[in-house]
């Protein structure tokens, strides 16, 4: 009877050796899946899957294709400037347009300027070729960070407080994954005349961003207009008079 009951011991210990940790990602991912802002959270996430960013993979190519480090150094710079202006100039865009549209006018800002960045790959002249994709990549820092910052601040004032380190521990953890994704990528396509394929992957990524925060943008304004169709009717019916009782 020992012997049985140690022998359970030891499964019931196994068992949750191995599915306890499962177990917890699941509820964690219930928890974060529930909330709110999951479509932004998970839209800013499909952004770390990229090569367009100003990174080492970047960097490389830009060497590879013939810039020099005094010109990478430059571009490099101009990135982190155009980051620091986009921080700047957030507040100014949630007073003036809202929270979830500065988010829309952000994620598709940062779109469009990754255009130029696609349009590179058909072009022959090397100095054009690379200028537009410096542009296009340096320019994106802008709406990228605009759109960081509105995520991030909806996620703030949305979450309840005692589930932020679960949403915000899951959100780390879906983030790492789409760049562990990335640099998976860059390992496939090792090869620098193949960076096409991986920059195409990466504007296809801030697309489906794009996407997945429109369908949720347009879902809240929906939201808010039946809100405030409802609003009105009441408001309408209080002020309607009362029929008079008087004989």
């Amino acid at each position: 009877q020992q012997q049985k009951e140690e022998k359970n011991n030891i499964f019931s210990q196994l068992f949750s050796f191995l599915f306890k940790p499962l177990i917890k990602i699941k509820e964690g991912w219930k928890v974060y899946s529930d909330q709110q802002t999951f479509l932004p959270a998970l839209a800013l996430a499909y952004l770390y899957m990229t090569v367009l960013s100003v990174g080492s993979v970047l960097t490389s190519y830009l060497y590879w294709r013939g810039m020099s480090n005094e010109s990478i150094g430059v571009w490099r710079g101009i990135g982190a400037f155009l980051g620091l202006l986009g921080s700047s100039v957030y507040p100014w865009f949630v007073k003036r347009y809202g929270l979830i549209k500065s988010g829309n006018i952000g994620s598709i800002g940062q779109w469009i300027m990754l255009v130029p960045c696609v349009l590179s790959l058909a072009i022959d002249d090397a100095l054009v070729a690379l200028s537009l994709m410096c542009i296009g990549v340096m320019l994106s820092r802008i709406g990228l960070w605009i759109f960081d910052l509105s995520v991030s601040q909806q996620m703030q004032e949305t979450i309840p407080e005692n589930q932020r380190g679960v949403v915000n521990g899951v959100q780390n953890a879906v983030q790492s994954l789409f760049e562990l994704l990335s640099y998976l990528l860059v390992l496939v396509f090792n090869e620098p005349n193949k960076f096409w394929i991986s920059t195409l992957i990466s504007f296809g990524m801030v697309t489906l961003s794009v996407l997945t925060y429109s369908r949720y943008s347009v879902r809240e304004s929906s939201k808010s207009h039946i809100i405030l169709e409802e609003v009105e009717a009441n408001e309408q019916q209080q002020t309607k008079p009362y029929p008079s009782t008087a004989p």
